[in-house]
């Protein structure tokens, strides 16, 4: 008998599905959901912490600049066009993206939605919330404020 369940937990790896339906993993194991979804919404705690993440490296780092610029311009743009529909997707690949654009969504106060094996990003804007400055602009005034005070 032992044998017996033996060569059937064999052949049941040696499937590409389980016997309920679910695809196999190349481990081995099966996952009962096919991706990990994430998603977020603001705290006013949140706010000040990725404000200040993305002022910090803004300053730091040039690709870091390229990539706020990139997300933020693309953000107000859409959300201008569209003032019904606040919802914008992105095809988010790399991880220090899919990061910069949830600290955008945390300071321009919206909720978000990532799927990381579709590389879809999802996030809304209240529409009660003014636009607020740039990243750019805040980067460039504290700058200015930083030298006057020297």
């Amino acid at each position: 008998m032992k044998k017996e369940s033996n060569r059937q937990l064999f052949e049941m790896t040696d499937r590409q599905e389980l016997p309920n339906g679910v695809p196999k993993k190349k481990n081995g194991f099966a996952s009962r959901f096919p991706h990990g979804v994430y998603f977020g919404s603001y705290v006013d705690s949140d706010i000040d912490k990725s404000l200040k993440f993305l002022l910090t490296n803004y300053k730091n780092s040039d690709s870091f600049r390229k990539t706020v610029n990139r997300y933020e311009r693309k953000f107000v743009a859409r959300s201008e066009q569209s003032p019904d529909d606040y919802i914008v997707i992105y095809h988010l690949t790399d991880l220090s993206s899919v990061n910069i654009v949830q600290k955008l969504c945390d300071y321009y106060l919206c909720n978000w939605f990532y799927c990381p094996s579709h590389g879809k990003f999802k996030f809304t804007r209240p529409d009660s919330d003014p636009f607020k400055p740039s990243i750019q602009d805040i980067s460039v005034s504290r700058y200015i404020v930083n030298i006057e005070d020297k």
